[in-house]
């Protein structure tokens, strides 16, 4: 069954307490939610539902969740796309959200992610694929103007650019030059993304 449905897509949900029953929420363009503040136990989960096909989602926040799982591990977030598909995301924020260790080992999602990657001596590009982390797939993808990425490496700096080959969840990120040789535990690349794009320059 069904714990509680935003038919319209909008509304609140704050402080609630679902036991084994999914929170649904339909996509709508006008429409504007806020979850906040839940304990989703067990199989309950955040069903995020297209109703039309290019279905954009705008302006949802769901953060200070806990997903505790008894018994069974499940997804933090699940697709319905039987009915339609996710076209793009808006103003939204999908981020610290806290979950039990059988959880996170079941995949912990959301809208933003930070990925590290080593690179070892003599390479000089390398590519980044957070299709795990990430909520939707590669239709959606990565708004690239949200792509940060910094290289760590003992005693050893060089400009380092990267790109998303849209639509996609691979960031692909270049240096300068190779990892020198002489660093054998080679260069750190970390690198934080966001599905949704942003209609005001405010934060």
């Amino acid at each position: 069954g069904t714990g509680i449905l935003l038919h319209s897509g909008a509304g609140r949900v704050q402080q609630c307490y679902l036991d084994y029953a999914p929170l649904v929420i339909r996509s709508d363009a006008a429409a504007a939610a806020v979850v906040q503040g839940n304990l989703f136990l067990g199989t309950s989960t955040i069903v995020l539902e297209a109703r039309k096909w290019r279905a954009k989602l705008r302006a949802l926040v769901i953060t200070g969740n806990i997903f505790h799982s008894w018994g069974k591990a499940n997804r933090t977030f699940l697709l319905d796309e039987t009915h339609g598909s996710f076209d793009s995301v808006t103003d939204t924020v999908v981020e610290n959200n806290e979950v039990t260790a059988i959880v996170g080992a079941a995949k912990k999602l959301g809208t933003r992610a930070t990925l590290s990657t080593q690179m070892f001596p003599g390479t000089q590009s390398t590519a980044i694929d957070f299709s795990p982390a990430l909520i939707f797939g590669s239709k959606v993808g990565i708004a690239e103007e949200s792509v940060r990425c910094t290289m760590h490496a003992p005693a050893w700096a060089t400009a380092v650019s990267s790109w998303v080959n849209t639509p996609s969840n691979v960031v692909n990120v270049w240096l300068a030059a190779p990892v020198p040789l002489t660093l054998p535990s080679g260069a750190n690349i970390v690198c934080t993304v966001d599905q949704s794009t942003r209609s005001a320059n405010a934060h």
